[in-house]
């Protein structure tokens, strides 16, 4: 067994699989001789047989959290979330106090959705999920809680904000609307995070001198890297004015520290730690810098992030929109938002405070472009209007799928490009959602849809500049990738939704003057995609529009940052 161990960990599959074999064969109850086959065949790519024997090995232990805790993973993964949670339910038969199962059953949610009933029941589960944690809490030891904030710092609850709340009819719920309901839900989970956290981590201490000369600034973040998230906010750093605040940088996760979107923020910060995915050793080194104010790139989208943020590491803390969801932390003071961006009434959506900055609240550098790709290479005819859909599959929600099939009845030659999941499962699952509402349109989704694979950033950029139009998603819209698309001069149709995540690309719209492209309903959307799709002139003038005015209003303004740096300077930080 440790022979199959030390070789799975050097990346000897054959020798690893071999060994597991042996073992699995000697006793053929033994979990985990099943475990490593199942560890071994999902490095070798095998996921239907690895789920078998890492099924087998969960019959035979189900008490064993590490077993089900990678079969849960995998099963989710695969959109397999209602298989999920079946596995769950029988560790917590078995161990009613598996604090890691409690929250994977919040976490374990599906990717694509097959309808609006079966996304408004998964709310429903989510909620039921949420409560039984919170009337498990009161009986936690200091171990489980321990055990509980290593599961937070695992796995983010990322997935439950792009269900966009569920329909209301399903949902037994009393809230007058749904900025409501989310912030209540993300509010009740994140004060389970933050009482766990209090009783974990030492208390937050203000070591600040009495006086400084000018605040010291955070910045942090694991995706300070080559992610959306970096593309969007490193203008807080590389095109800040000198001398108005020491800045700090922190980099969760150090094996990011040679990618050279990290090297740049560390060349423009005063100060920059590359730090491990370790609790205490982030609060150590972000505490012992005695920051003014920290901010955090997204709460939401690393588990991590959200405890860091409970624990409380700077006297003032603010988050940027990277996750664009209230984080529900009585310890986060400020959203950190883009005014364009914002709906009028939108206090019900935050517990935070609001910080909205000028335009799109952003400086964005205009991407350097490469050739456009050959449509050949895309199996797309030359003459045929390409549609981008590139938003990440759980994005789509089965409400708005017949705008996409009216676009595709009505435009006859058009083709519409995907980009495809990691997971063949859940493009798989998204195919056969659109496959029916195509078909209820007469229209055949396989003969006008295809599925890119991932794509390195040239190549994604490439794809751009060989389409025509770029749909964005309502509910949850584009934003770094809206920006690429106007960088290649595509396009881009957008339905604003309710909050601000489903706004970006309207604010984006707005400020190039094209809000023509802003649809004001869903038939609107169909009708503005259709005339784009069959008059090529129409394109042109859109692409001339973008050419002229892109620069002088969307990429690389300063005034967010500006903007930003007057509040910091307001906000007179003292110690308390």
């Amino acid at each position: 067994m440790a022979h199959g161990r030390d070789a799975l960990a050097r990346g000897d599959h054959g020798a690893a699989l071999d060994a597991f074999r042996k073992a699995q064969a000697a006793d053929p109850t033994d979990p985990d001789a099943l475990l490593g086959l199942g560890q071994v065949l999902l490095a070798m790519g095998q996921v239907d047989v690895a789920l078998r024997c890492l099924d087998k090995a969960h019959s035979l232990a189900p008490a064993r959290w590490d077993i089900a805790r990678q079969l849960v993973h995998v099963l989710t993964e695969h959109n397999r979330a209602a298989d999920a949670q079946e596995r769950l339910a029988r560790v917590l038969d078995a161990v009613p106090d598996c604090v890691e199962a409690l929250y994977a059953s919040l976490t374990a949610l599906p990717m694509v959705y097959q309808s609006e009933a079966e996304l408004g029941l998964w709310r429903r589960f989510y909620r039921d999920a949420l409560s039984r944690l919170e009337a498990a809490e009161a009986t936690f030891t200091d171990d489980l809680r321990r055990r509980l904030i290593r599961a937070f710092g695992e796995s983010g609850n990322f997935l439950i904000s792009y269900q966009a709340g569920g329909p209301e009819e399903l949902l037994d719920v009393e809230d007058p609307g749904r900025g409501t309901r989310d912030r209540e839900e993300q509010t009740r989970f994140a004060a389970i995070v933050t009482r766990t956290a209090s009783t974990v981590f030492e208390p937050f201490e203000d070591r600040r001198p009495e006086s400084r000369p000018r605040p010291r600034v955070g910045f942090l973040s694991s995706n300070f890297r080559q992610h959306t998230v970096c593309r969007l906010f490193r203008g807080f750093v590389t095109e800040r004015t000198p001398g108005c605040a020491d800045v700090y940088v922190y980099q969760l996760g150090s094996s990011h520290v040679t990618d050279p979107f990290t090297a740049e923020l560390a060349a423009a910060a005063d100060h920059f730690r590359a730090l491990p995915f370790d609790f205490q050793a982030v609060l150590n080194a972000v505490r012992g810098d005695a920051l003014d104010l920290l901010v955090f790139a997204d709460i939401g989208m690393l588990g991590m992030a959200q405890v860091l943020a409970a624990a409380r590491l700077a006297p003032h803390q603010g988050v940027l929109w990277g996750h664009p969801v209230t984080t529900g932390l009585a310890s986060m003071d400020t959203f950190i938002t883009s005014d364009a961006m914002e709906p009028e009434d939108n206090s019900t959506h935050y517990v935070e405070s609001l910080l909205r900055l000028p335009g799109i609240g952003i400086h964005y550098r205009r991407p350097a472009l490469p050739k456009p790709m050959d449509r050949s290479r895309l199996g797309v005819p030359g003459d045929a209007p390409l549609y981008l859909c590139v938003q990440s599959l759980f994005k789509y929600l089965p409400r708005y799928d017949a705008l996409l099939a009216r676009i595709a009845a009505a435009v006859p030659t058009a083709r519409f490009a995907f980009l495809g999941h990691p997971r063949a499962a859940v493009t798989a699952a998204f195919s056969k959602r659109l496959g029916a509402e195509f078909a209820r349109h007469g229209v055949v989704f396989d003969a006008r849809a295809v599925f890119l694979p991932r794509l390195s950033h040239s190549d994604y950029l490439a794809v751009n500049l060989a389409a025509d139009v770029f749909l964005d998603t309502p509910e949850w819209s584009g934003g770094n990738t809206t920006l690429e698309a106007i960088a290649c001069g595509l396009p881009v149709v957008t339905l604003p939704g309710t909050f601000m995540r489903g706004r970006h690309s309207a604010a984006i719209l707005e400020q190039l003057g094209a809000g023509e492209n802003v649809a004001s309903s869903e038939d609107d959307y169909v009708a503005i995609a259709s005339m784009l799709g069959l008059d090529p002139s129409r394109r042109s003038r859109a692409r001339a529009h973008v050419d002229v005015h892109a620069d002088s209003t969307v990429f690389e303004q300063r005034t967010a940052v500006q903007s930003f740096e007057s509040w910091v300077i307001s906000k007179k930080f003292s110690p308390t």
